[in-house]
């Protein structure tokens, strides 16, 4: 066998000679791919090499040690061996491979003399071992690939012999066993290719790789040479192509690529400013290499995952070789539409896992709020004649969570008039991470403008009365709510008979919730406010950061806002009890809920405020809209625990804590003033006092909607006791195992099952299967939504390493400040007492979590935007905060030490 290969004699040289990186170029050559011109030292070459040293016999000794050694020590094994075989390698003259290259270099210089490459081009040198990049074994990443080698035998030989001796590295050595190849009979061949000096490159795959849709393909790219994208160096873009069309570019905002060193290597170097921030690839780009791989794909007929780069616009594939790891192809996609589901702030008022009851009625209350809207705006005999499929669905339930249905919300916005802004401002408001792609707000000609406020009058003709008359409005609904309260009480629906119980679910629908106009009317205000604020923000200043801080610290020290008051009003227990020393003693000891019945029966000021708290905010808890949460009601343990956290820490006190929030907020009213100039100043902070006013409103509102639901809780636990009386349930919360059609079914006959007993347990092996799974945040089906094969998340490392070891993560800061302290990740009010002087760390919060934030010492959110719950209260607090940090309670653990910088928004773990 000759010992180099070009030309013809490339094309038809066995596989086992030339090992598979060079299949995979000569794969390409013969389908007519761009690719540089390269040639080959064969595998029989390195064996002539081994022959000359003693690699054999330590290869030879080594497959048998492999057999006796246990797995856990083959890694030991193969670090000693390596040593060994590494240092032969090195001994082997490079006199007699610099032989080997001297044909090989004639070969290709004389493609420099015909034009067929650059003019004394450098060189990459690859290693292409006999079975790499097969569709069994790739060997990604773990052998030795020299680029910007000089066109000179000596510096060729060197790079030879490295990436021979790289097939003797630990990793490479046990991947090999693990193969079950052969350690005595491995063959290297080396590639020597002229060099692409690449302007941008990287990885197309010709199928998604995460959900094995052979009609996507999937292109990660970055500025300089492939190993920033193949090494995972920079933060690439990301392209998606399906059909001759891009549908999704990310851009990953590097600042930084990789280029060639000495000796072979590469480093990274600072990208130019004028790169920083632009796109990679273009779409003519992208689509290109999406069309280039495909074609390839289906010559070869598997899928493909293709190396390339582009010097001077110009296309070169640079490797080739199967993905080893695709999942199996998805079912044909009908032509049906596909929806989107996000759980975006939803999971904010229903947390984790919802049980049937707590949805079926959701999902009611959700279709009469949009029918109301509908009624109030004069589309709401459209809506329930044209839009009746979307009314149903505004809210699905997905692995047992709850999830927006997108395209019902964004096909609702559309029947109300719009501004143009709608979209942006519903995506904000929602709390929707990624906008939504089936969606463009419209910039308008000023005649589409014109129509469009004639087509908006109507609506405000009807509106803008109530819209005006808000704070009436507001006070009749709270005097409503207040009277259907004292029309009952909780012992009375603990004690009531099933028909009497549904009685007064059908008046609580009746009087208030098919009354709930004025709670729809303030959330239209804070989207259109907020937007409005946010939008006014863009205007005065072009820096991202400078707008965040702007938005959060303008909306900051919000007086009397209603998510805030229990954690002030527990801190106001807290204060009584340490000026009544004999009161906090029984408090202090023992068991949470015997301590506080003593307390209470020992004294009766304090007794005054529990019950005062319990009225006001008894239902205020985490997960307070999921009917089967144990409130304070039935169990008080956790306000106890925050008391009793409260008690040692006299700073904490309602006055102080909004103190320091009020120079911010004035200091930031100061500066929107400058920017918005003497004639704009005015308006902007006129904005502003509307958007607290309104986001005031809203939390208030949310404490009515909270009571609301207390009561519904409370009517079914009566039902659940009576059916659990009467033999049908084994336990009274086993009624939240059932739909309230089914429960109502039951006592009205309508029912088409009565074993109540075994759809309750049917469906708990069933919610305690959810329990066991991560569904994704955003959920793509088409057709029949429960024949989707997988809700899974896919996770996608937003993290950044630091040459210290530190991982950081980058989400929104919401409170300024840096702290650095332990983690703790919660999940439930049980780890209540353990956030004391820690991070709290969260997938979502809700304003049940507020009492938990004074004695925290900083707070990340991993689910969240300005307007979310833990962002408003976070600022009332004073508490340093980020939220929208994607993934981060997957890396994160409890006791992990942290950096929190809420002022720019830097999550940091320190190794």
């Amino acid at each position: 066998m000759t010992e180099c290969l070009y030309a013809d004699e490339l094309l038809h040289a066995p596989t086992e000679e030339i090992g598979g990186k060079a299949e995979g170029l000569r794969s390409l050559v013969v389908n007519g791919a761009p690719v540089p011109a390269f040639g080959v030292v064969s595998a029989a070459s390195f064996r002539a090499a081994l022959g000359t040293t003693n690699v054999p016999a330590l290869l030879g000794a080594l497959r048998f040690a492999a057999v006796d050694t246990s797995p856990d020590q083959l890694h030991a094994l193969f670090e000693q061996a390596s040593g060994d075989l590494r240092r032969e390698m090195e001994a082997i003259e490079l006199a007699s491979i610099e032989a080997l290259c001297v044909p090989l270099l004639d070969y290709l210089g004389h493609l420099d003399h015909l034009g067929q490459s650059g003019p004394e081009a450098s060189l990459a040198v690859r290693s292409s071992m006999v079975g790499e990049d097969s569709a069994h074994a790739s060997f990604a990443g773990q052998l030795w690939t020299g680029v910007g080698i000089a066109p000179t035998p000596a510096a060729v030989a060197a790079a030879i012999r490295t990436c021979w001796a790289s097939i003797f590295t630990p990793h490479a050595l046990w991947y090999s066993h693990s193969a079950g190849s052969d350690l005595t009979v491995l063959r290297m061949a080396v590639v020597v290719q002229k060099m692409v000096d690449a302007d941008s490159a990287g990885v197309v795959f010709t199928a998604d790789p995460r959900s094995g849709d052979r009609d996507v393909a999937v292109i990660s790219a970055a500025w300089g040479l492939g190993e920033a994208v193949v090494g995972g160096l920079v933060d690439c873009d990301e392209y998606r192509v399906r059909n001759g069309l891009e549908i999704e570019a990310h851009q990953g905002g590097a600042t930084e690529r990789i280029v060639s060193g000495e000796g072979g290597h590469t480093h990274l170097a600072a990208l130019d400013a004028e790169l920083v921030g632009v796109r990679v690839l273009t779409a003519d780009q992208t689509i290109e290499l999406a069309d280039q791989g495909q074609r390839l794909a289906n010559r070869c007929g598997y899928p493909l995952d293709i190396e390339f780069a582009y010097a001077g616009g110009t296309l070169q594939l640079l490797q080739a070789r199967p993905i080893t790891a695709l999942p199996p192809a998805p079912a044909p996609q009908s032509d049906e539409e596909e929806w989107l589901w996000d759980d975006a702030n939803i999971q904010e008022s229903f947390c984790g896992v919802t049980l049937p009851l707590t949805f079926s009625f959701a999902s009611k209350v959700y279709q009469l709020v949009y029918t109301s809207l509908g009624d109030l705006l004069g589309v709401g005999d459209t809506i329930l004649e044209e839009h009746a499929d979307m009314v149903r669905t505004m809210i699905g339930l997905l692995d047992g969570r709850v999830y927006y249905n997108l395209n019902a919300w964004f096909e609702g916005l559309s029947l109300y008039p719009s501004t143009g802004n709608n979209k942006a401002d519903m995506e904000r408001m929602m709390g929707v991470e990624e906008p939504v792609p089936f969606v463009v707000d419209q910039t308008s000609t000023a005649l589409e403008k014109a129509q469009m406020m004639a087509r908006i009058a109507p609506a405000a003709v009807r509106l803008a009365p109530q819209y005006l008359r808000l704070p009436e409005g507001i006070a009749a609904f709270d005097a409503r709510l207040a009277d259907l309260e004292r029309s009952v009480n909780r012992d009375w629906l603990r004690a009531a008979s099933i028909g009497e119980c549904l009685a007064f679910e059908t008046k609580l629908w009746n009087e208030v919730l098919r009354r709930w106009q004025v709670p729809l009317i303030n959330d239209f205000r804070v989207m259109l406010t907020s937007g409005n604020l946010r939008r006014l923000l863009e205007k005065c200043t072009p820096e991202v950061a400078r707008q965040d801080r702007l938005e959060v610290e303008l909306l900051a020290a919000i007086e009397g806002l209603a998510s805030v008051e229990p954690t002030r009003a527990m801190m106001r227990i807290a204060h009584y009890l340490r000026e009544n020393p004999a009161t906090e003693a029984i408090f202090m000891a023992g068991d949470p809920v015997a301590a506080l019945a003593a307390a209470r029966a020992q004294d009766p000021a304090l007794d005054r405020l529990i019950t005062d708290y319990l009225e006001a905010f008894g239902g205020r808890c985490m997960g307070e809209l999921k009917l089967e949460t144990i409130t304070l009601h039935q169990d008080p343990s956790f306000l106890v625990e925050i008391v009793r956290s409260y008690v040692p820490r006299p700073d904490l006190n309602p006055e102080d804590m909004a103190r320091e929030e009020h120079i911010r907020y004035r200091a930031a009213v100061e500066e929107l003033g400058v920017l918005a100039g003497p004639r704009g100043r005015t308006k902007a902070l006129k904005l502003v006092e509307s958007v607290r006013v309104a986001i005031a409103a809203r939390e208030h509102l949310r404490l009515s909607r909270t009571r609301v639901f207390d009561l519904v809780r409370e009517l079914y636990l009566g039902i659940g006791a009576r059916l659990h009386e009467a033999g049908r349930l084994d336990h009274p919360r086993d009624i939240f195992y059932l739909t309230t059609d089914e429960v109502r079914g039951f006592h009205e006959g309508t029912t088409v099952t009565t074993n109540l007993r075994g759809l309750v347990n049917l469906r708990r092996a069933e919610f305690d299967e959810y329990e066991t799974r991560t569904p994704a945040h955003r959920i793509p089906t088409r057709g029949t939504v429960h024949l989707t094969p997988t809700f899974a998340a896919t996770h996608v490392d937003t993290s950044e390493q630091g040459l210290d070891g530190s991982v950081s993560w980058h989400g929104l800061g919401c409170y300024p400040g840096i702290v650095e302290g332990e983690a703790v990740v919660v999940t439930d009010p049980s780890s209540a007492s353990k956030t004391a002087g820690k991070v709290l760390v969260a997938v979502r919060t809700d304003p049940g979590w507020a009492p938990l934030f004074p004695t925290a010492i900083g707070l990340v959110v991993e689910r969240g935007s300005s307007l979310s719950h833990s962002a408003v209260i976070a600022r009332e607090i004073g508490l340093p905060t980020v939220v929208g940090v994607g993934g981060v309670t997957t890396s994160i653990r409890t006791g992990a030490a942290v950096r929190v910088d809420g002022g720019a928004g830097i999550v940091t773990m320190f190794a």
